[in-house]
């Protein structure tokens, strides 16, 4: 049993961003004004329970949202010995097989109003974009400069620090992972379209 296959072969920090911010600043606007509202106005006796009750739903999106906030320092990008394992602390973790990805690209995504977890500097999750479709992000870019990554049917926005030698070793991990023919060169429906 190969246990090195899942250890990290490089490892990249996103680019810097404050959007870690938007989601404290969100949080603390969820939870200070009714923590001041309580302290000045405390519900009656026979109301503290139904008031208790009704607000664990905040609460819970609160304490995710702070995870959120906790987990940002450890945004990765991690090139592994078969596949880039994208990663957001504990909270998010896909992993592309490098014989997958067609396609790597900086795009400029167009925004879409359909709900999801993008703030500016932030954006993590299955995002939707207008005419991409959905995109698996975990970028400190929401939607510009975005490093798009295709496998299969799946796409996958990131955004490393020191983009031009992350770009380089997952295009030669990418190369090196493509199908070949028996004669050593790489099978033409198959092969990685690289830009």
């Amino acid at each position: 049993m190969d246990t090195m296959r899942n250890e990290p072969v490089d490892s990249f920090r996103p680019k810097s961003s404050v959007g870690w911010l938007w989601v404290l600043a969100l949080t603390l606007l969820m939870v200070v004004p009714l923590s001041i509202a309580f302290a000045y106005d405390p519900p009656a006796p026979d109301e503290v329970l139904i008031v208790w009750l009704s607000m664990i739903p905040l609460f819970g999106l609160a304490i995710w949202f702070l995870a959120v906030v906790v987990y940002f320092p450890r945004m990765r990008y991690d090139l592994g010995v078969d596949a880039l394992v994208i990663a957001y602390g504990p909270l998010l973790r896909y992993s592309v097989s490098y014989a997958h990805i067609t396609d790597i690209a900086v795009t400029n995504m167009r925004f879409s109003p359909w709900s999801s977890f993008r703030f500016p500097g932030l954006a993590l999750w299955k995002v939707q974009y207008t005419g991409m479709g959905q995109v698996r992000m975990c970028s400190t870019r929401s939607h510009k400069g975005v490093l798009l990554i295709t496998a299969g049917e799946k796409r996958y926005g990131i955004s490393p620090a020191e983009e031009d030698r992350f770009v380089h070793g997952l295009r030669s991990n990418v190369e090196r992972a493509a199908p070949y023919t028996t004669d050593g060169t790489p099978m033409e429906d198959t092969a990685p379209r690289l830009q």
